[in-house]
């Protein structure tokens, strides 16, 4: 789950879309795909198609605004299934050579934008990032097609330094939706030929939201302003059919969700171990079910200096957005999906997998990218974590107790006795959400105390509005510490990316 998700009995239901996903053609050669190479020639179209299957206004069409779902094609700026809207290719009959499914990520990148939520303009249609789509009414019994032409380049962009050749002539590889990402953030219905006169208001009906709580318009509002509200969004549900083989695809990890730049070994000027643990390892199933408040096990997060061009010097990262941003600013860390589920690791052979998701939540936020203020530590949700120097030895911890509470929360109805004694479940880190947006030298809260972060960073990654290096005199006038090239931060999970939790009576 990535969209927050309401539940919905099932005589409130109003829409029903099924959701498949396709590629044309279903046969890749390899041969092609080194002709095309370097064209931009698609050697496959991956095509995602919605029909309407249940409908209490038949003769109806419905518009959704779709922005940032698996049905967003509109490539504004970015790559949308780079930023993970679709499963990973996964082979059904070839194994890499640690025996796992071979596997091809089109990429989980995170951009970095400011958000602000703002009531100004209710008008959806203004909104800069807003995309709808119409889907035909039940009676038509037509689909609506979303396609995302692939070339070759493109298959192996986010697919670390992967060419052609690591296809095999008789392969086979199964791509799945992300469920999480079947949704819509507003609908209502009609087509475009009907909405073509009307402004279409954010307040839908039933609100569900409790952080920012949209104003219903009036009658006379409505009719003067030729409003549309959007209609319950519970009442439209999504249903889909994975492929066969799909559970495999669910359980790969994650590759990449913040932007990784690569780094030649001579230019990098420090490295992060990244290690995982639970404390205590070993969790009894009466300690689940009489502490209800406390914490039953905590989750920890250590980082470690081990490589440094300047060993004496702490290191700070703005880190909002990553695994170690547990600063719990409205919202659950954890259940945003920066950490794995909880798998089962003894699982005897031929049984079926047992575990347990933290939850990945995904909350609505309007984005604007302004320059009106470059300091970092005036954005909203920026934070910052400092790793001690190299020279200390030490760690930086970030901790998540988990109660029991909390540990069931996105675990559909299961509690305590979901677990047996004797079992032993894995916990991973995504290292997709291992990293950081900005760094600098030095202590957060003694060396940069009086300092002014400035947005800037060497090395210049971005041409998507690349903030402006300020002068020397600048620099000297309003103390700005600059940040450094974020591609000579590297972040290393090898010895640490996993741990396990044993289970007890």
């Amino acid at each position: 789950m990535v969209f927050l998700k309401w539940p919905c009995r099932p005589e409130d239901v109003e829409m029903t879309l099924a959701a498949s996903i396709s590629t044309e053609p279903m046969e890749l050669s390899i041969s092609d795909l080194k002709r095309e190479a370097r064209t931009l020639q698609p050697v496959i179209t991956i095509n995602i198609r919605l029909r309407c299957v249940s409908s209490t206004e038949p003769d109806r069409p419905l518009t959704a605004d779709i922005h940032d779902t698996a049905f967003d094609s509109t490539n504004t700026c970015l790559d949308v299934l780079a930023q993970g809207r679709l499963g990973w290719l996964v082979a059904t009959n070839a194994n890499d050579a640690e025996g796992s499914p071979k596997s091809l990520c089109l990429g989980m990148l995170k951009v970095h934008l400011r958000h602000i939520e703002e009531d100004a303009n209710e008008d959806l249609r203004k909104w800069p990032r807003t995309v709808f789509l119409t889907v035909p009414s039940l009676n038509s019994r037509d689909d609506v097609v979303v396609s995302f032409p692939i070339t070759a380049q493109r298959l192996f962009e986010h697919s670390y330094n992967q060419t052609p050749d690591y296809f095999k002539p008789g392969e086979k590889y199964t791509l799945s939706l992300l469920e999480g990402y079947l949704s819509a953030w507003w609908w209502c219905w009609g087509g475009p030929e009907d909405l073509k006169d009307q402004k279409l208001n954010i307040y839908s009906k039933r609100e569900q939201s409790s952080v920012w709580q949209r104003r219903e318009p009036t009658e006379e509002e409505i009719e003067r302003e030729k409003w549309v509200i959007g209609e319950d969004i519970s009442h439209l549900q999504f249903v889909y059919t994975p492929p066969s083989n799909a559970r495999q695809a669910s359980r790969m990890k994650l590759a990449m969700v913040l932007v990784k730049r690569q780094c030649a070994p001579e230019d990098e000027e420090a490295r992060v171990a990244v290690s995982l643990t639970i404390e205590p390892c070993t969790v009894s199933i009466a300690a689940m079910k009489s502490l209800e408040s406390q914490p039953v096990f905590t989750i920890q997060i250590r980082l470690r200096c081990i490589k440094s061009v300047r060993p004496d010097d702490a290191i700070t990262i703005e880190m909002d957005g990553t695994v170690f941003d547990n600063t719990e600013t409205g919202l659950d860390s954890l259940a945003q999906g920066r950490i794995g589920p909880l798998v089962l690791s003894n699982r005897r052979e031929g049984d079926p997998p047992k575990g347990l998701s933290f939850g990945i939540l995904r909350v609505r936020h309007r984005y604007i990218e302004t320059s009106d203020t470059v300091d970092l530590r005036c954005w909203p949700d920026t934070a910052f974590l400092t790793i001690p120097a190299m020279s200390e030895q030490r760690d930086a911890v970030v901790s998540y107790p988990i109660t029991t509470e909390r540990l069931f929360e996105h675990a559909d109805g299961k509690g305590p006795d979901y677990f047996r004694a004797g079992e032993r479940y894995r916990l991973s880190l995504h290292e997709g959400y291992v990293g950081a947006l900005w760094w600098c030298w030095g202590d957060f809260l003694d060396d940069l105390k009086d300092k002014k972060l400035n947005l800037f960073q060497k090395g210049g990654h971005t041409n998507i509005c690349p903030p402006r290096e300020p002068s020397i005199e600048e620099m000297d006038r309003e103390k700005w510490i600059l940040g450094e090239d974020i591609a000579h931060l590297q972040f290393d999970c090898e010895g640490g990316r996993s741990c396990e939790l044993s289970i007890v009576e």
